[in-house]
């Protein structure tokens, strides 16, 4: 118990001190000289709107987002959240649109992004979803000194300093920098969190896909290399998209080999219940996809035309009839030996004895189905 508390604690001193080394390494990179390459150092150690910003309202926002990014939450609220970090930015980058630092006439970047976050706010208070929440409307293109298709750091604010990245900065410009670079960096961060719930989404109909295709590999009906190629060639057919697709709700059978059990009351007695090849020439297989979140084939039932052959004395080796199948497994057929009845019973030994695994494999990959 000492030793585990001993190793938490080296672990916790460690992450304070890199905290704290981090803050350093903001602290110097601003004191060596207000330039586009002390931009582009504060970029890339986290400075500007990531996690070793000690902005106060940077602080606060990831300290919020943090902590509930890996926490259910009702997709209401986490609107309502990403609505109030959007308020609270139209607030912040109004005043400091407001603070007299350029020329008089000359636009400031940060109302244009004050405007931005008001835009923002109309489209979640009516659709619920904004497209200037998304990461591309704010991606930093450093080596350009652009901000998204909003702003161009240079020329617009920095004059040429994109090109000549050691020329210095004018303080009051440099700050603006700094604060339109870590209000995209913050939106950024924002924006993945309210894409959380379509992402979660969209990671559960990946799972529902995936234990679709699984039930469809190995729980429908055994598939043959012919029945395979055959089903296959249906789906690639018959879909409409790529990818991401659910697997067919039908099964062609042909040519499949199986093994029953036989009664033929005309046979002599002794050789009225014996076991038979059958082979199934041409039939389907079909059920309903239930249950949503939690898949199921529903109600699956299958048909066939069947041949069974038995050596038998007093009636015909060989009849032709139907077969019918209940839950992919169990199958129950009548056929006719000339003029004698036979009825017979089977399951899917094949179905049984097979490697999962390995079949879903195949089906996978005669499917050309997305993992």
């Amino acid at each position: 118990m000492t030793a585990a508390i001993e190793i938490l604690a080296t672990v916790v001193l460690l992450l304070v001190a890199s905290a704290g080394h981090a803050a350093e390494i903001c602290d110097d990179t601003r004191a060596a000289g207000t330039n586009y390459d002390a931009l582009l150092r504060l970029i890339d150690h986290d400075c500007l709107g990531g996690e070793h910003d000690e902005d106060a309202d940077v602080q606060a926002i990831r300290a919020s987002l943090g902590a509930l990014e890996d926490v259910e939450v009702d997709a209401g609220f986490r609107l309502a959240h990403v609505r109030a970090v959007v308020i609270h930015q139209h607030d912040v980058l109004s005043r400091r649109a407001a603070d007299p630092a350029l020329p008089a006439g000359t636009p400031h970047p940060l109302s244009e992004f004050a405007a931005e976050m008001a835009r923002a706010r109309e489209e979640l208070e009516t659709t619920g979803r904004s497209r200037r929440l998304s990461k591309a409307h704010w991606q930093i293109e450093p080596e350009e000194g652009r901000i998204g298709d909003l702003y161009r750091l240079c020329p617009d604010l920095l004059g040429t300093a994109c090109r000549e990245p050691k020329t210095p900065i004018e303080p009051a410009r440099f700050g603006i920098a700094e604060d339109a670079l870590r209000h995209a960096h913050l939106m950024r961060w924002v924006s993945r969190y309210a894409a959380q719930a379509e992402l979660d989404r969209f990671e559960r109909g990946i799972s529902t896909l995936h234990e679709m295709w699984r039930q469809y590999a190995v729980e429908a009906r055994s598939q043959t290399p012919i029945e395979l190629a055959i089903n296959s060639w249906r789906f690639d057919e018959s879909r409409k998209l790529q990818g991401f697709v659910r697997p067919p709700d039908r099964q062609i059978i042909a040519l499949h080999p199986s093994v029953a059990m036989e009664y033929v009351d005309g046979a002599d007695e002794g050789s009225r219940f014996e076991p038979a090849l059958m082979v199934e020439w041409i039939g389907i297989n079909r059920w309903r996809w239930r249950g949503g979140a939690s898949p199921r084939m529903a109600h699956p039932v299958g048909v066939s035309l069947v041949s069974t052959y038995s050596d038998r004395a007093g009636t015909r080796d060989v009849g032709h009839g139907v077969v019918l199948h209940y839950k992919h497994v169990y199958s129950l057929g009548v056929t006719r030996h000339g003029g004698d009845t036979g009825v017979f019973v089977s399951v899917d030994l094949q179905k049984l004895l097979m490697d999962k695994k390995e079949t879903l494999e195949e089906v996978r990959r005669r499917f050309r189905v997305t993992q």
